[in-house]
């Protein structure tokens, strides 16, 4: 596959600014620029033609400088919250889940409704993007939060004790782990993180396309998508990242 003969790939590669939501690890690992959304991004578009820059930001932040044509393209979008652009083809697939602690005994076979009175963090824009009985709760719930940060998710609930954080269960194993490894906490505080948690399956797969602002980038991107997922590096980039999707349930194994 090659970019379009429309682009000349003896001038200088065209920045493409791509608003990112803060850091998803392993989704996108800010601190190097890499992560699988970014690395299939990178390998799906012609690095001759165009040059990447991520700008990470409040998920909220992104739409706004998008709709006013300052960013070229959004992470993880969906047709619920893209008033304008081009949407991609499906890039990668989040499977989100309420997670407790064990120890609250809470059976893993929950309705949605059984969260109405719950304390419940969830991450920013859940509300927008986990459908409408989700969306339901969240409005009935006068205990339901968003939070931009989501190893702050992760605290809430072996810290504080929430009842329930609401994420993706390899951004979950990722800070997860990262935490354990925090020598800023004390031994009592780090111990906490070691309690049993209870995935509960209340969603759906949720499959994310990228946003583009241009319809022929959009169309560039999807090609070269399509190809990458043809001819196996797709697959490559999954497995690059495979070990951190389940760093919980490796580490508790130990």
């Amino acid at each position: 596959w090659a970019a379009s003969p429309s682009l000349d790939k003896q001038t200088k590669p065209k920045v493409m600014e791509i608003g990112i939501s803060m850091s998803i690890p392993p989704w996108v690992i800010k601190e190097n620029d890499q992560g699988i959304e970014l690395d299939i991004l990178r390998a799906s578009l012609d690095q001759d033609v165009y040059h990447i820059k991520p700008v990470y930001l409040p998920f909220e932040r992104a739409y706004k400088l998008f709709d006013a044509g300052m960013l070229d393209a959004v992470m993880n979008a969906t047709a619920s919250v893209a008033s304008k652009g081009y949407l991609s083809e499906p890039v990668v697939t989040f499977q989100n889940y309420a997670i407790s602690l064990a120890a609250k005994n809470f059976s893993t076979d929950i309705s949605m409704s059984f969260l109405n009175d719950k304390s419940v963090a969830g991450f920013q824009k859940a509300k927008h993007l986990l459908g409408k009985e989700y969306a339901l709760m969240a409005a009935k719930n006068e205990r339901y939060q968003e939070v931009v940060k989501q190893d702050l998710q992760v605290n809430l609930l072996f810290i504080r004790e929430l009842y329930f954080i609401v994420m993706d269960k390899s951004i979950f194993g990722y800070h997860w782990h990262q935490s354990t490894q925090n020598t800023d906490y004390t031994p009592a505080m780090s111990q906490r993180f070691y309690q049993e948690v209870r995935f509960h399956p209340l969603f759906k797969p949720s499959p994310y396309p990228f946003l583009f602002k241009d319809k022929a980038l959009r169309d560039d991107f999807n090609r070269g998508l399509a190809a990458i997922k043809a001819d196996g590096r797709y697959q490559q980039v999954l497995d690059n990242y495979d070990y951190l999707s389940d760093l919980y349930k490796q580490s508790r194994s130990q």
